[in-house]
Order: structure tokens, then sequence, then C-alpha cells
């Protein structure tokens, strides 16, 4: 059940906390979760260049690979 919109975190605040705690491939697979969740316009939002490099920074964070080449870059867990 999704929270009232009201009451949950708006689009970007859910991205970051998407990035920091869900093990993902991609920052298109969070842009899928947002979308799974009910966010909107979540294409516009996860386009803006700034946001994706910070969205990059918090996947490396927690010790994701993350991959520079490709608007798409990969968000994945560090390989063992």
């Amino acid at each position: 059940m999704n929270a009232h919109p009201s009451l949950r975190p708006g689009t970007i605040e859910r991205a970051f906390q998407l990035a920091a705690t869900v093990p993902v491939e991609s920052l298109d697979e969070i842009a899928r979760q947002l979308g799974r969740e009910g966010y909107e316009k979540v294409a516009e939002h996860m386009s803006a260049p700034l946001l994706r490099k910070q969205l990059r920074q918090a996947c490396a964070s927690k010790g994701a690979v993350v991959g520079t080449r490709s608007p798409h870059s990969s968000c994945g867990r560090r390989a063992r």
C-alpha cells in the first residue's frame, strides 16, 4: 500500500533513499522502482545531470561499482 502522496518523501529524496539502501544495478533501476511506487515525472527528475552524478556518488558511498561512461551508469554492488 502506497502512502498518501503528501506523507511520503519527494521523488528526489526517495531516489537517494533507494541509492543508499537498496542494491541496484543501474540508475534506471532506481527510476523504475520510483515508478512502481507511484511517483510521477520520474524521467524528468532523473534526467538532470547533477542529480545522476549525486546518485552515482550515493551508490559509491555504499561500496557500489559506479560507471561514468553512460547516463545509465551502473550502481551495482562491488564484485568480491
